[in-house]
């Protein structure tokens, strides 16, 4: 039997997948600091791709381009299911233009099943189990608190994570262990 979920009248069935900071088109500063690889965005679109089905959500904490804004629909468009875009610090656009490349949904933040998810850590998250957060990059972690997941690609092997994994992991003693969850 499908689990069925609803999110701002968006329908969720199947599996909800959570990535952030791809900064497709912002290669060259990207390598440079964060020690990323020549080919990341290649490698965050195979693993999307893989993982991410016809039924599945996924949720973009964040900076999800920086640079040539041609590149994103084309990025977009082979990548299934539903695309929810939490805006980023380099999310300038307006939201009808992240509507026309590919997100059906552009919010500032979400609480889902208790988890509060926002592009910047927040110290505050309104009574939720923890906060799923972008922003920071591999050479910048700071462990805020066992209530803080730091969702960056590079934390995640350039791999989305599963969201029901995040959630219980928050859950168990509200806070998990953050090996669990991580690729």
């Amino acid at each position: 039997m499908e689990k069925s979920r609803q999110i701002r009248g968006i329908v969720l069935v199947n599996n909800v997948w959570v990535t952030s900071d791809w900064h497709i088109g912002h290669v060259s500063k990207m390598i440079e600091y964060c020690d990323r690889p020549i080919n990341y965005e290649e490698r965050i679109l195979e693993n999307l791709k893989k993982f991410v089905g016809d039924g599945d959500t996924l949720i973009n904490l964040g900076d999800v381009i920086f640079g040539d804004r041609n590149k994103l629909k084309p990025f977009m468009d082979q990548i299934k299911g539903t695309k929810i875009l939490i805006r980023g610090n380099h999310d300038h656009a307006s939201n009808n233009w992240y509507h026309q490349n590919g997100f059906d949904v552009v919010c500032s933040s979400m609480i889902i099943k208790g988890v509060l998810m926002t592009h910047e850590a927040k110290h505050h998250y309104w009574g939720c189990y923890g906060n799923l957060h972008g922003h920071n990059h591999i050479g910048e972690i700071h462990e805020i608190s066992k209530h803080h997941y730091l969702m960056s690609v590079e934390r995640t092997n350039y791999q989305p994570v599963n969201f029901d994994k995040i959630q219980a992991a928050l859950v168990k003693n509200y806070g998990g262990d953050k090996k669990d969850i991580h690729p």
